[in-house]
Parts: structure tokens; sequence; C-alpha cells
């Protein structure tokens, strides 16, 4: 729940909103000016909320486009987007929406020079049975170096993000970022765009104090081809 001066400026912002809706409606590039008087506008409800905008879409621009409020995967701060998006006024053309939304892994990212598909790379669930409700990963990535392990594990981070969606990327306890194994399959590896299937199998069916059963655990149990998203 917002406190009394959150909630001030949290209408504070949509007061300024409103009063530059035409603006906004023509917003489409980062690069523009306009912004980052928005982002500085947001900036006044926390300094560390930052927005992004859904494309225009078709000639006629007839679509309600999307204000999306991000926390960068700060927790902390996800009941206050919640309490910013549910204050949102109706406007025509407009629609809220708090946190970055799950878009599935069928997309290629770039990070600085690498380029990255995930839907070449396969995850491990990890048990820590001190931690059972905690989920880990390793996720196997081609052309993974430990030279460059760093920049692999800001873009696989960075890709876990956009596939889960914010709220359940904030879950994944700890990540590792290896090469691929040879022998995938064997090792108990599975295709990363199968990790929202994975995550909802395991929510629906782990005992509480168990940890996330491995791959082939949740397959048998499932009984046939995991959901894909």
């Amino acid at each position: 729940m917002a406190t009394p001066g959150e909630r001030t400026q949290i209408e504070g912002f949509w007061g300024w909103f409103r009063q530059n809706k035409a603006r906004m409606d023509a917003l489409d590039d980062p690069d523009e000016p306009f912004w980052d008087e928005a982002l500085a506008a947001l900036g006044k409800v926390h300094p560390d909320l930052k927005f992004a905008l859904s494309a225009h879409e078709g000639a006629a621009k007839a679509a309600d486009r999307e204000f999306v409020v991000t926390a960068s995967c700060d927790a902390e701060l996800f009941p206050l987007v919640d309490a910013l998006v549910a204050a949102g006024p109706k406007l025509p053309g407009w629609q809220w929406v708090a946190l970055k939304p799950p878009m599935g892994f069928d997309f290629v990212t770039e990070f600085e020079d690498l380029t990255l598909d995930p839907r070449e790379m396969w995850f491990f669930p990890l048990r820590d049975s001190a931690k059972p409700r905690d989920l880990a990963l390793r996720v196997g990535v081609p052309g993974f170096t430990k030279r460059r392990a760093e920049q692999y594990f800001e873009a696989v981070a960075m890709i876990l993000e956009s596939g889960l969606g914010e709220r359940a990327a904030t879950e994944l306890a700890d990540l590792h970022v290896v090469p691929l194994p040879e022998n995938l399959k064997a090792e108990g590896f599975a295709p990363l765009k199968e990790l929202p299937a994975y995550i909802e199998w395991n929510r629906a069916n782990r005992l509480p104090s168990r940890g996330w059963c491995g791959v082939i655990e949740w397959k048998n149990a499932a009984g046939s081809a995991p959901r894909g998203r």
C-alpha cells in the first residue's frame, strides 16, 4: 500500500499525464527529448521507476497503447508500481501495465556485441534442500566462454526478465550461465522456451518442504509434453 506521500506523488504524476496526453500520444522514440521529460515526471513518484511504451499499431494508430511501469526487477518497489497503475485514469487510447509482462522466448536479443537466441538455450533447475522454495537455474548458452562470463550472465538475466516477465523473474534466487553440455537431455536440461511451463507446473504440484523438481521428474509426472507459451 502506498504511503500518503506516495499517493500525493502518484496523483501528481497522473495529473501531469492528463495535461500532456497529446504529447504522450505522439511519443515513440526514447531519443526524443520529451521522453526524458516524461521519465522525470515518473521519477517524482520514485527515482528508480521507469516506463516503456508499446508501439503505435497500424497506419490509423487506432489500437490502445500500453504504458508499462517497470521497477527494474526491484521487488521492494512492486507494491508502489501496483498502486501507481491501480490509480491510473481512464484515458482514451491508453492502458496501464504494472511491470514488464512475460513475452516468452521467441525472440533474438542483442547485448553489447553479443547476439543471443533464447530458442537455442537450455535450462537445468537447481535444488537446494536448505531453501526449497527458492528457484535457481543453470542456463546453457551456445558460444559461452569463461572469459566473457559476466557479459553472458548479464545478457541471460535480461533475457529471463523479458521472457518470464518482471514479477516472475524476481523469484529466481540464483543463476548460473554455462556452456551447452554435449548431451543436454541426458544431463537433465530442457529447452529454455519450456521454462514458463516448468515453473507453472511446479508451483501447482510441489510440496512446500520440497525443492523444485528436476526436468525428468516434471515430464514424467506431467505425463505428456510440456505446454509451451
